[in-house]
């Protein structure tokens, strides 16, 4: 079994996914929070990181935000921090999840009426199976209609949750570059290893993480 640690997905749910095909089954992911605002599916992320039991989430600042908002009333802080992408999504997420439904049920029926055509051909049932055609034609122009809406709103998402940008705290100092961050706590010394450090995207590289 190993153990990882990630955070930040702000709404990117597709690195979940990502994440979700290196694991093993035995495998644990510590999710340091925030896993909505910004990205394309602040809400789906959320409930995805939620409900999955390889991931021990642990409260970030943006969940922090979130609980506030819901129950102390708190929603500026939240709105101006990418909360405002997240209120969007969950109103968008529900409405293509919606559209997905009845998209899956119209192919559903669309899968079971050429069957039924098939059969009444095979028995030389020509005039049931063109009656039956005309309404495969009709279901697959509603189908167009709602992958066209889907593709709206997911163009919306993203549009909204991609103009949105990292709000640096308060507190945070300004400072020409890393150098001058200010270290707040330490805990032992840090090890400088004997060997050259690899960048991170060559380990991932070499491990086939992307």
């Amino acid at each position: 079994m190993s153990t990882y640690a990630c955070s930040d997905l702000h709404g990117r749910l597709d690195f979940y996914d990502e994440i979700k095909k290196m694991l093993k089954p035995e495998d644990i992911v510590f999710f340091l929070g925030d896993a909505g605002d910004r990205g394309a599916h602040s809400w789906a992320t959320i409930r995805a990181v939620l409900r999955d039991p390889q991931f021990i989430y642990i409260k970030g600042n943006h969940e922090d935000m979130l609980y506030n908002a819901v129950k102390r009333g708190n929603i500026e802080n939240l709105y101006w921090n990418g909360g405002k992408s997240t209120f969007e999504a969950f109103e968008l997420d529900t409405q293509i999840r919606n559209i997905k439904f009845i998209g899956d049920e119209l192919r559903a029926k669309r899968n079971a009426a050429s069957n039924e055509i098939g059969a009444l051909m095979r028995e030389k049932k020509k005039e049931e199976a063109m009656k039956i055609k005309e309404s495969v034609v009709e279901i697959n122009k509603q189908l167009e209609d709602y992958e066209q809406q889907e593709a709206s709103l997911s163009q919306k998402l993203k549009e909204i949750m991609m103009t949105i940008p990292n709000i640096i705290d308060p507190s945070v100092p300004v400072g020409k570059d890393d150098s001058e961050n200010v270290e707040i706590k330490r805990y032992l010394e840090p090890v400088v290893p004997s060997f050259e450090v690899p960048y991170h995207l060559d380990i991932i590289e070499k491990v086939n993480g992307i």
